[in-house]
């Protein structure tokens, strides 16, 4: 994880264990007072905006860099392979992002999440962010993986037209793999292990700083860098997950391994 995750995980854990926070999310739980379902509505706003502030803020700060390629952050790019631009990525991102906001409503409506007082502890914490990061890992690394058989890649191929240059390309799929690689890697750890809410708002804060990085192909300092999954745009053999299982399945490859990507291919 890079320093600036890390950073972002450990203010947030801190202000959870405020009582102003807690008074906060007292009143965002409970709005509109009701034994409806739908009560405590401005829950899953906030879950939305949490990651739209994540994906759409960074992804457009990233295109604005793109689009100025003389400013001081050139030096950390990569490469600039995509043909297509952020702009004409977009409408299929955007038709994708719906399916987040419908699941994210059914979470809700059939109370999938635990949303009460008092706000979990930071071990507790911990332990679930962690949990939830361990099935997403498993569950992305796998459908990942099993889109890349030849008789389904068609399911994948679209997100594999781009090259790992423009930040929103990695949400730029078909709706069936955006189904499997996102839509449910996402929401099946907090639904399965019942976290806290608020541990889903850092788990989509920092899911979608991520998204935007890995594809972006700028190597900022004290981020986690986005060269392993450049390489899987580079070599679809190598690099499926988030890192863990790769390098427990064998299928990691390091950007200072010393086989080349060529070799790997052959």
């Amino acid at each position: 994880m890079g320093l600036i995750y890390l950073t972002i995980a450990v203010a947030y854990i801190a202000a959870l264990q405020t009582d102003a926070v807690a008074n906060l999310f007292a009143f965002v739980a409970s709005y509109p007072s009701s034994t409806s379902p739908w009560a405590g509505i401005l829950c899953p706003v906030v879950s939305l905006a949490f990651f739209c502030f994540a994906w759409h803020g960074y992804g457009a700060l990233q295109a604005y860099f793109d689009n100025h390629p003389k400013g001081p952050w050139a030096k950390y790019k990569l490469h600039r392979r995509d043909s297509l631009s952020y702009s004409q990525m977009l409408p299929v991102v955007l038709t994708n992002q719906i399916q987040l906001v419908l699941g994210l409503l059914a979470m809700w409506y059939f109370d999938c999440m635990n949303r009460a007082l008092p706000l979990p502890s930071a071990p507790s914490f911990v332990a679930h962010l962690l949990g939830c990061y361990a099935i997403y890992e498993i569950i992305f690394y796998s459908s990942h993986r099993i889109l890349h058989i030849p008789s389904l890649y068609a399911y994948h191929a679209l997100h594999h037209v781009t090259k790992g240059s423009v930040g929103v390309s990695g949400m730029y799929q078909g709706h069936l793999d955006y189904f499997l690689t996102t839509t449910v890697a996402l929401s099946m750890g907090p639904i399965v292990l019942g976290s806290h809410v608020t541990v889903m708002w850092l788990f989509a804060l920092v899911g979608g700083f991520n998204s935007i990085h890995s594809h972006g192909g700028y190597c900022f300092p004290f981020m986690p860098s986005p060269r392993e999954h450049d390489l899987h745009h580079a070599n679809s053999r190598v690099n499926f997950g988030t890192g863990p299982l790769d390098w427990l399945l064998g299928t990691a490859m390091d950007v200072d391994s010393s086989d080349s990507i060529e070799s790997k291919k052959a």
